[in-house]
């Protein structure tokens, strides 16, 4: 009967601390994102920011554009894409071993203890991977570059996916205290 006592808060919080590894954690919506596209890192420079989850945002003006548009990810492995559909920018204009840079600031704020993981670009069509180089994760920032043909090769539309790696959860700290707290106490 003591033992049952005495391990009793060991029990509970494993308990809690098994609760808190298999609870689902939400992420917050990335927010306003900074967005801006080139080719070869200096022609056809567009700028601007979107909401992140709101209105298509086009970029650029007049009859040559990209459209974006962004939504919490149905893939599994990532949390949240934005999708570049470039048809309206006419990008076969450019050679095809001309390379097409996407910036993409602001995705966390400074000092959020969620680091970006891992990115990946698919056609959004197809749902075939984009080949990309230059993959800068910095801090809340993303920088990908892909050669002209293999984002026409995607139907120039192409969908830019990353994920999160959530910070340790508020559940599991209190878990070890409460183990913690509970062996102290029996002790005094």
């Amino acid at each position: 009967m003591d033992t049952c006592k005495k391990s009793a808060p060991l029990i509970c919080g494993a308990l809690l601390a098994s609760v808190a590894m298999t609870a689902e954690v939400t992420m917050a919506d990335p927010g306003t994102l900074g967005l801006t596209t080139s080719i070869n890192g200096i022609s056809s420079v567009f700028s601007g920011s979107h909401v992140f989850g709101g209105a298509t945002t086009i970029l650029g003006g007049g009859i040559y554009t990209i459209e974006v548009d962004s939504a919490l990810s149905t893939r599994p492995g990532f949390d949240f894409e934005v999708r570049f559909n470039v048809v309206p920018f006419s990008i076969g204009f450019f050679g095809g071993s001309d390379l097409f840079h996407v910036d993409i600031t602001g995705i966390k704020a400074p000092g959020d203890p969620q680091p970006i993981d891992e990115v990946a670009i698919k056609s959004t069509f197809g749902g075939g991977a984009v080949p990309f180089n230059d993959n800068g994760i910095d801090g809340g920032n993303i920088r990908v570059t892909m050669l002209v043909s293999d984002v026409i090769a995607a139907g120039e539309d192409i969908t830019i996916q990353w994920n999160q790696i959530p910070a340790p959860g508020a559940i599991g700290l209190l878990a070890v205290a409460g183990v913690v707290g509970g062996r102290r106490r029996r002790r005094a």
